[in-house]
């Protein structure tokens, strides 16, 4: 096929396992009837372990694998494809914990003896001063969390009970009839004899517990029925040349040397039989009359070599493939998921974990995966939901919402948290938006954006009823590589009462309380004149204007200056008041 990524063990086995939708073999314990082409199965993009097995094989040996299907037993799990016991990986399961609040006793830094003795004039640390108020209420906090924690988890562990006698009580377990996949090492750098399962696309080692028994193995090639008296497939060898452990069907698959040893152990006078194929007569196809000169079944009578099949000792013959060149449509292949529930996607139950896969491209919102994680193993309570997005005009790829943990399982509750991530090329060159209760915070690609802003936080004052509009508080901006040397700035507003009405967003934005600016060092500019801090107090009376100047090589102190707008009856006044550094050159 065309597609790169079939040509890789684990990138084809996954998408094996998405594109076909598993069914589980309606009887377990015995073997399919019919078995489809691989064909026909990825046209109908649904099969059984057998089918989606086989057309896994087919597309590991068409790349260059030494793979084969497996025909064994395996436990009821596997045999199903649940994985909803399981723990989700390969994913950011949750945020980093930012950690509760502690005492300041963790955050000391402590000295060795050796460090001491070193430091003659060590500073002594201040004691560190703890209230009984807060222990205490922290006390109280910790016992609630822990209640509350042991009253989530006892029906988790309830349900994990359950399960496992579930499993335990499993009345046909050891007998379950499933296929997968084994690829043996020695091709494309392959190091290990793997499994791989069909139905989920997990490359496991050959010693997995899930696998119960193995009967038989097959390829395009030959098949080998394992004569192998062991209890479990960890303790199986591999090695199909081996005719002690093997025992093969088809004989003309089979290398010169195996040839001359199968028809060494395949002589009438040998005792014991060691083939079931020994002495027999087996009807073979596509045969010419024997005696015909060029005939191919004088062919058929011989093995290459010397060595000759005696006269009656007639072997199998590999019918011919009835299976077409495998392909995929690339509409379906970018489509790559069964259809479920009316639209092409693939959903998952993990542990305390769902992972639900669209199409790209199939939904409005160009969402292409959903994992919702959470706190009980029944997934009621969500505690977490990561959304990935493609192809989206706003750039956003990733969002993470967070909800808070409670006693009550509310559903339609808010979340608690959100972070959203973007690719570049938005007008506005966003890159990260975090939105918390308290407030936003806006990362962009500095670079390019006009004026150079790195972040941009904002701080609300929420009223107590949530149905009511936040008020603004503060905004903090950074900036870096501005034209004017800005590289911060703040903005603060009035303050509300939490129980009154905020005013509308524009007047707050139209009478701000305070804005403070800082400016980088410019070295073209004498220090007591180059602006380092410049504030705007507009909310106090009188209003008044403060700046700060840099500080002047080898100087502790700056120059400031202060403008002050006064009212009286005549009208404005404006005044200027000046505090030049008194040390700076050609003063005093």
């Amino acid at each position: 096929m065309e597609y790169n990524e079939i040509y890789d063990l684990e990138s084809c086995a996954l998408f094996v396992s998405e594109h076909i939708k598993y069914e589980h073999l309606w009887d377990p314990l015995t073997l399919p009837k019919y078995i489809p082409s691989p064909t026909s199965v990825l046209r109908w993009q649904a099969g059984d372990c057998f089918d989606m097995s086989i057309v896994l094989a087919s597309l590991l040996i068409g790349v260059g694998y030494d793979a084969y299907v497996v025909i064994g037993f395996a436990e009821k799990r596997i045999c199903l494809a649940d994985e909803a016991h399981e723990p989700l990986v390969g994913h950011s399961r949750s945020r980093t914990s930012q950690g509760s609040s502690r005492s300041k006793k963790a955050q000391i830094k402590v000295f060795s003896d050796d460090a001491k003795e070193e430091s003659v004039y060590s500073v002594k640390q201040r004691p560190v001063l703890d209230s009984t108020f807060v222990m205490t209420r922290d006390k109280f906090d910790r016992l609630d969390q822990e209640l509350t924690k042991k009253e989530q988890e006892a029906p988790a562990m309830l349900i994990e009970e359950e399960e496992q006698s579930v499993q335990e009580e499993d009345e046909y377990e050891g007998q379950r009839v499933h296929a997968w996949v084994l690829v043996r090492a020695g091709k494309r750098e392959m190091v290990d004899n793997v499994f791989v399962e069909a139905s989920t696309g997990k490359v496991v080692p050959t010693n997995h517990p899930g696998y119960k028994g193995i009967e038989a193995v097959f390829n395009h090639q030959n098949y080998w029925v394992d004569m192998q008296r062991v209890d479990e497939p960890k303790d199986i060898s591999f090695a199909l040349e081996d005719f002690n452990k093997w025992e093969f069907l088809f004989i003309s698959s089979m290398s010169k040397d195996q040839r001359r040893n199968s028809i060494e152990d395949a002589r009438p006078n040998r005792s014991p039989p060691s083939s079931p194929l020994e002495g027999k007569r087996v009807g073979t196809g596509n045969r010419r009359p024997a005696g015909q000169e060029g005939g191919a079944g004088q062919d058929d009578q011989r093995v290459e070599g010397p060595e000759e099949v005696a006269e009656g000792e007639h072997i199998l013959d590999l019918p011919p493939s009835w299976v077409d060149k495998l392909f995929i449509d690339r509409e379906i292949f970018l489509r790559r998921y069964a259809e479920e529930s009316g639209e092409p996607k693939r959903t998952k139950d993990y542990k305390k974990s769902r992972v639900e896969h669209f199409a790209e491209n199939s939904r409005r919102d160009g969402m292409t995966e959903m994992i919702t994680l959470y706190s009980d193993l029944a997934r009621t309570n969500m505690t977490e939901i990561q959304e990935y997005f493609a192809n989206r005009k706003d750039k956003l790829v990733s969002r993470f919402r967070y909800f808070r943990t409670g006693k009550r399982i509310d559903s339609n509750r808010k979340e608690h948290m959100i972070f959203e991530n973007f690719d570049p090329g938005r007008p506005d060159a966003l890159m990260k938006l975090v939105e918390k209760p308290e407030g936003r915070e806006f990362t962009f690609y500095h670079k390019a954006t006009l004026d150079g802003m790195v972040n941009r936080t904002e701080s609300f004052t929420r009223n107590r009823d949530p149905a009511k509009p936040v008020a603004l508080h503060k905004v903090i901006e950074t900036f870096e590589g501005h034209q004017n040397r800005l590289t911060y700035r703040s903005i603060t507003f009035e303050p509300i009462e939490p129980n009154t009405d905020a005013p509308p967003m524009k007047q707050q934005i139209d009478h701000p309380r305070k804005m403070t600016e800082k400016f980088e060092r410019n070295p073209e500019v004498p220090a007591d004149k180059d602006i380092a801090k410049r504030t705007f107090f507009t909310g106090s009376r009188p209003p008044r204007i403060h700046l700060i100047f840099h500080y002047g090589p080898g100087r502790i102190t700056s120059s400031t200056r202060t403008y002050i707008t006064e009212k009286n009856l005549s009208g404005d006044e404006f005044s200027v008041q000046v505090r030049t550094e008194q040390l700076a050159p050609g003063r005093g």
